[in-house]
C-alpha cells in the first residue's frame, strides 16, 4: 500500500528531472515486490566505469578532471 504509492511518487518526480548532465528516465515496472527503472541509453559507459573502472584504452578520471 504506503510503499507502492511512495515509489511511484518518486518515481513521478525523478522522470520530471530534465539536466543536460543526468540521463533520462524513460520508465519504470513494478510487479509484486521486484522494481525495476529503465533509463535512457548512453554511450562509452556508465559513470561507474569512468570514476572507477576500466573503459578501455582511457584511463578513469582523475580528481583534476573530476574538478
Amino acid at each position: 500500500g504506503q510503499a507502492e504509492k511512495e515509489f511511484k511518487v518518486e518515481v513521478e518526480a525523478i522522470g520530471k528531472v530534465r539536466h543536460k548532465n543526468l540521463v533520462r528516465l524513460v520508465g519504470y515496472c513494478a510487479e509484486g515486490a521486484r522494481r525495476m527503472l529503465v533509463y535512457e541509453y548512453v554511450e562509452n559507459g556508465n559513470l561507474e566505469q569512468w570514476l572507477h573502472g576500466n573503459v578501455g584504452p582511457v584511463s578513469p578520471l582523475t580528481w583534476d578532471i573530476r574538478m
